[in-house]
């Protein structure tokens, strides 16, 4: 879940920093950026802070207004920076950055911890495939014996 929220993330605020990068007016940067999100909870959510910045809010105030479990208080008050520079194209690349790290970070600890559990079923399946090999030899072993 908290993975694929992340990653969802990732692909939000990447994708919003390079429209907004190249020229895009945010409301139709924020409209594109919210159709490659892939999760329909932020794709919700989104639709919603396309309204209210529509309104005049401002981008970090209308992600605060849905709640901290769509959108980190990090990533809002890092927009709040942006916004406040004028350097959100950047802060959103910055933002882009640090969700990709957690994002690699906990793929690499799920790897970790899965990377044994494979070995060792894989193992069992080998060692059942010798004894069914095996057993049967014994068996003829001991009716000649």
């Amino acid at each position: 879940g908290s993975l694929l929220k992340k990653a969802a993330l990732v692909r939000f605020t990447r994708t919003l920093g390079a429209l907004v990068q190249h020229g895009l007016p945010l409301l139709q940067a924020l409209d594109l950026a919210r159709g490659v999100v892939g999760n329909g909870v932020l794709e919700r959510a989104l639709t919603h802070v396309v309204v209210r910045v529509e309104q005049g809010v401002p981008l970090s105030e209308s992600l605060r207004l849905q709640g901290t479990e769509p959108f980190p208080s990090m990533l809002i008050q890092m927009i709040k920076v942006g916004e406040s520079t004028g350097s959100m194209d950047g802060m959103l690349d910055k933002i882009a950055d640090l969700f990709e790290q957690e994002v690699d970070r906990s793929i690499a600890t799920v790897t970790s911890l899965v990377e044994p559990a494979i070995i060792l079923v894989v193992g069992s399946a080998i060692a059942v495939v010798v004894i069914a090999m095996y057993l049967p030899i014994f068996s003829i072993g001991s009716i000649i014996g």
